[in-house]
């Protein structure tokens, strides 16, 4: 074990955020997906080779897949998205490496052949990836393939990051307890699992961390060894925990250059309680937790307790700074596969690299919280300067190709949709009129792009006049205090109105705003003029964008969410949009209508 630093370091925790088979479930279904259709095509083709060029596209289209990691990362497992988007983005990856290596051999099969035999593939990937994100959607809701996870941090932001991760259930991450750093105490009940002090460093004298006494002869620090890894046999080393003598070496206590001469270093002799032997002091000998752990394990392979010999993983050794030893002991006294560390005032620098080094050769996983909330992974990079990591946040999109393109999607869906859909529109309109009295339609004033005012349509879902009701209705309000305005059951709403609504077919004639410019097919919900007067800074940016005829707060609940939710959702897309977002939430909306949930 001598010069071999990872001798003391333990084996790493497995993660248990996702079932093992979902990679091979996933991989198989891509490999047969791809195989088998070319194969089949191919033969009832009578094309040259089937065998092969079914062999060839399997092997590229796995290849595809797994060089974007589709099978797992270092952080994200598989099923973690629903994978529709991902599998049509490699899909036509696949497509253009398939055409230039047509163009490459000269293959001589039909391009017809080709496209059949290939777009199973696409369908059979797609429904793999849902049923996988499905069924750990539903284990996730069972509090199952999850990760536990030890918060560090002052007491505040470490709340903070507990309270978002509680919030849902769309993470792997479930937290089980927090060490606090410095004054402040836990108010929302989860349990406090140790405490740091304010200040990195050596403990006070008055308040040592390991318990009374346990200053090491001469006034060294003290080095402990920690009995409540289940690694660490019982016996004499777990009085290292009960107040035992602790076991004096020195470490460099500013750096380089700070080393006292004459330092002791560990020797069978000095374990023995005798001297150090001669020769063994030397200016700053023992340098590193890593060569004491190594010289420690192959100098008393006899003196160790409990049969463990310098063939086995040593006790975790560690200076006497209270920060790892704690969070060690109360990650794997909790069984914690995860530590994640909330940077503050008094968790920063060298006091954060440090804990980093202890969790890390402790065999447990670390993560550091940015601080960014609601940012996209797409508009972050980390790149480093003087060794310092820095994130860089990418503006919102706001020009260029991507709105030019949403445009043209929203006007050309619109006009389909108008055209599809004008039979429906006659007959929702002649069965909105023999329902109340009044006009088919309903024109109200919105706030749209930029504060820019317009006219919204809807298919009249309410008695005529309804608006002038509303003011006897507001203590009924189920969003008191706030701008919006709802009612779960409004008296004012027609029995044509309620099924309307349920199926969100009184939204079709916004189509007709989305054709004008005045709509997107995606994006915030479209507000009241009365409900911007009451909005502030943070509500102002839902303007940033076009609203929408759908978006994320149908697919996430519509009227069954509060306020907060339902901004959060709209701040969430007005900054991260995306085309491939917008073509999974009009995928989404498909379900959500016919589900139904909390549209009233």
């Amino acid at each position: 074990m001598a010069g071999d630093p990872s001798g003391a370091r333990r084996p790493a925790v497995p993660r248990r955020d996702t079932s093992p088979w979902y990679a091979p479930i996933a991989l198989a279904a891509d490999a047969l997906g791809a195989f088998l259709p070319v194969l089949a095509v191919h033969t009832l083709a009578d094309e040259p080779r089937p065998l092969a060029a079914a062999t060839v596209a399997a092997a590229c289209w796995t290849g595809v897949r797994a060089a974007h990691r589709r099978y797992g990362g270092r952080t994200l497992g598989v099923g973690e998205f629903r994978g529709l988007l991902a599998a049509v983005h490699d899909w036509l990856i696949l497509l253009g490496l398939l055409a230039m290596l047509r163009a490459v051999t000269g293959e001589p099969s039909g391009m017809l052949s080709n496209l059949l035999g290939l777009l199973p593939a696409l369908v059979v990937t797609a429904w793999a990836g849902w049923l996988i994100h499905r069924h750990l959607a539903r284990q996730r809701r069972e509090a199952r393939a999850v990760r536990r996870v030890l918060v560090v941090g002052e007491a505040g932001p470490a709340e903070a990051v507990t309270a978002r991760l509680a919030a849902r259930t769309d993470h792997p991450y479930v937290v089980i307890g927090v060490v606090t750093v410095g004054g402040g105490a836990l108010a929302s009940g989860t349990p406090q699992m140790g405490r740091l002090p304010g200040a990195a460093g050596p403990p006070a004298e008055d308040a040592p961390p390991h318990g009374p006494g346990r200053e090491a002869p001469g006034g060294l620090p003290a080095v402990t060894t920690h009995a409540t890894s289940p690694d660490v046999p019982e016996g004499p080393w777990a009085e290292a925990e009960t107040g035992a003598e602790a076991l004096p070496v020195s470490w460099p206590a500013t750096g380089p250059g700070t080393e006292a001469p004459g330092a002791p270093i560990w020797s069978a002799a000095s374990a023995a309680g005798g001297p150090a032997e001669p020769g063994t002091e030397a200016p700053g000998a023992a340098a590193s937790p890593e060569a004491f752990a190594d010289a420690l394990a192959d100098a008393l392979p006899d003196a160790l307790p409990g049969g463990l010999t310098a063939a086995a993983p040593p006790p975790d050794v560690v200076p006497d700074s209270p920060d790892g030893p704690t969070v060690v002991a109360a990650a794997r006294r909790h069984a914690a596969d995860l530590v994640l560390v909330v940077p503050g005032s008094l968790v920063t620098g060298e006091r954060l690299r440090s804990l980093s080094w202890a969790v890390q050769d402790a065999g447990l996983s670390l993560a550091v919280a940015s601080g960014l909330t609601e940012v996209a992974r797409r508009r972050v990079s980390l790149a480093t300067a003087a060794g310092l990591n820095l994130l860089h946040v990418a503006a919102p999109t706001r020009r260029g190709a991507q709105p030019a393109l949403k445009s043209v999607l929203d006007r050309a869906g619109a006009a389909l949709g108008l055209v599809l859909l004008s039979p429906l529109f006659a007959l929702l309109a002649l069965a909105v009129r023999l329902d109340s009295p009044g006009p088919a339609l309903y024109r109200q004033t919105r706030i749209g792009h930029h504060g820019a005012p317009f006219t919204l349509l809807k298919f009249r879902t309410m008695i005529d006049g309804a608006e002038h009701l509303r003011s006897r209705l507001e203590p009924a309000n189920e969003h008191g205090g706030r701008p919006l305005f709802k009612i779960r059951r409004d008296p004012r709403i027609t029995r044509l109105g309620r099924l309307l609504r349920r199926t969100s077919l009184d939204e079709l004639p916004q189509l007709v705003n989305v054709l004008r410019g005045e709509m997107s097919l995606v994006g915030p919900r479209p507000p009241l003029p009365e409900e911007v007067a009451r909005y502030g800074v943070v509500e102002l940016r839902r303007l940033a964008v076009k609203p929408g005829l759908t978006g994320l707060w149908q697919v996430s609940g519509r009227s069954e969410l509060s306020w907060d939710e339902g901004l959060a959702l709209d701040l969430a897309y007005a900054d991260n949009w995306s085309v491939t977002g917008d073509l999974d939430v009009l995928a989404r909306t498909v379900r959500a209508v016919i589900d139904g949930r909390g549209a009233y």
